[in-house]
């Protein structure tokens, strides 16, 4: 009995032993001790005690590495920063902390100092494969998508073990191209070389939402829109005639609108508008018009350059009135984050198709060749749903008759605001100035024309596609003639269904 119970003493005694010995060589050995804690997850206490081995040890690059790894899986980003720095400067260096360093810099947008690391990684060596990958992630966060691609691809050759991880960075260097059937091949690469990996789990949910863009893209858009409007000046519309007399008018439009998803950088748009106006009392005024528009375009790095071309036709009283063709060089371009410049020039002429006995073609043709330049400046807010627009343009006008010939001026602007998800409301306005360049032949002067237009477009939102528009304007042209002198305040309601 006693044998037994000293047997229990003794085995009892050891265990305490062994149990100190753990304590004592976990004190004097941190450092595992922290790495034991990181690889079980435990960061409060891997925390801890590395920073007892830092205290320690303050010239141990593998401290600094594991301490860097712990306090990045805590969240604390910054301090995991500076002590990668420390891993990678400290003798000998840790050369899995450069990945790290370069990758917590990319995630803060912190580009230029990704910049130094990178090349410092690059000047000592360090795993090219590596460093080619991660100068791929440098070149797509600086926009060089071109750059980035050939990173990765060199990855891949340097070490095959990187093809899935590169892969997957090429398809979304392609997305940001909107090379979108492009990058859905890549994707289905990525998914190929292992199906079980995160990776392939990854790039399975992109390839769904790259498969969902490309079957809802619309190639074809219509749009109808039916608007009554009530106008206290109905004639005189076109300032030719002054008479103050209200009517309502009917109007619709119908038009139809193309786009392919292209491969960048090209870019095509075409549109057609066919739109009618019925007045109740002055029938005389009733008009329809149909246009076409195509958008050839390409992009750019920042911007777009495109050229709009149109063609129109008018009708008047159910009669050809008048044809306009255009065309109109534009440049767009991102000079910051939501702020766009653009500029502009154009060519068009207008031919008067309907021809008065009573109108002297040298005096009063407005059949005419007309050139204009301008520039423009946009910003988007509240996630593009906001916008300010203001527009410069001048504007030359060579006109057959010269009671037509003119120059002029034109300030536009444009602010919308999202008042709901459902509701919009948009002010605009513009003040131009004509400076006609011969003597009027009737009334003996140079005609000199001031226009000012302001108003309103509120715009609820039901549903998909269909939305109900409330609109004012004001329009006021003064000249020194008075027979071109006029105003008006038209208001409408509308409905528009696009599908």
């Amino acid at each position: 009995m006693f044998r037994g119970k000293g047997i229990g003493t003794t085995l009892f005694s050891l265990l305490i032993l062994c149990a100190l010995f753990s304590l004592v060589y976990s004190q004097t050995n941190p450092l595992e001790e922290g790495i034991r804690q990181f690889q079980a997850e435990n960061y409060e206490e891997a925390l801890e005690s590395l920073k007892m081995a830092k205290a320690q040890n303050p010239e141990s690059a593998l401290v600094a590495y594991f301490l860097g790894l712990t306090l990045r899986h805590m969240g604390e980003i910054r301090a995991s920063i500076e002590e990668f720095k420390r891993a990678v400067t400290l003798q000998p260096p840790v050369i899995e902390a450069y990945f790290d360093l370069i990758e917590l810099l990319l995630t803060l947008d912190n580009i230029n100092e990704a910049q130094f690391w990178l090349a410092k990684a690059e000047r000592d060596k360090v795993r090219p494969a590596q460093v080619s990958y991660l100068k791929g992630l440098l070149h797509l966060r600086e926009g060089k998508i071109d750059k980035a691609i050939l990173a990765f691809e060199e990855a891949k050759k340097l070490d095959p073990t990187l093809e899935q991880a590169a892969n997957l960075q090429i398809a979304l260097a392609q997305i940001k191209e909107r090379k979108f059937k492009t990058a859905l091949q890549t994707l289905k690469i990525v998914t190929s070389i292992d199906p079980k990996s995160e990776l392939a789990e990854f790039a399975k949910e992109y390839e769904r939402a790259l498969e969902r863009l490309i079957k809802e893209h619309r190639f074809l858009k219509i749009g109808i829109s039916l608007n009554y409007q009530y106008d206290d000046n109905a004639v005189g519309a076109d300032g030719t005639i002054v008479k103050r007399a209200h009517d309502t008018i009917n109007s619709g439009s119908l038009r139809f609108e193309i786009q392919p998803l292209l491969e960048p950088p090209w870019y095509f748009n075409f549109q057609s508008h066919f739109s009618t106006s019925y007045y109740k009392r002055f029938d005389n005024l009733n008009t329809k018009s149909i246009t076409f528009v195509g958008i050839p375009g390409f992009h750019l790095p920042k911007g777009m350059f495109s050229i709009p071309t149109s063609y129109t036709r008018n009708w008047l009283d159910e009669k050809e009135y008048s044809e306009n063709y255009s065309l109109k060089p534009s440049l767009n371009l991102i000079f910051m984050e939501n702020h766009l410049s653009q500029f502009y020039t154009g060519y068009g002429k207008t031919k008067m198709i309907r021809k008065y006995p009573w109108q002297r073609e040298e005096e009063e043709s407005r059949t005419s060749t007309h050139y204009n330049f301008g520039l423009g400046y946009i910003y988007s807010f509240a996630e593009a749903r906001g916008m300010v627009n203001i527009r410069y343009e001048h504007q030359i006008n060579k006109a057959k008759g010269k009671n037509w010939k003119n120059k002029g001026d034109k300030l536009s602007g444009t602010v919308l605001i999202p008042l709901h998800k459902k509701l919009s409301l948009s002010f605009f306005g513009d003040y131009s100035t004509l400076r006609f360049n011969y003597l009027h032949t009737v009334f003996g002067k140079k005609r000199k024309d001031t226009q000012m237009t302001g108003g309103f477009l509120l715009r609820w939102f039901l549903y998909r596609g269909l939305s109900i528009n409330f609109q004012g304007v004001y329009n006021k042209n003064k000249s020194n003639i008075k027979v071109y002198d006029y105003d008006k305040k038209p208001f409408s309601i509308g409905i528009d269904y696009e599908f």
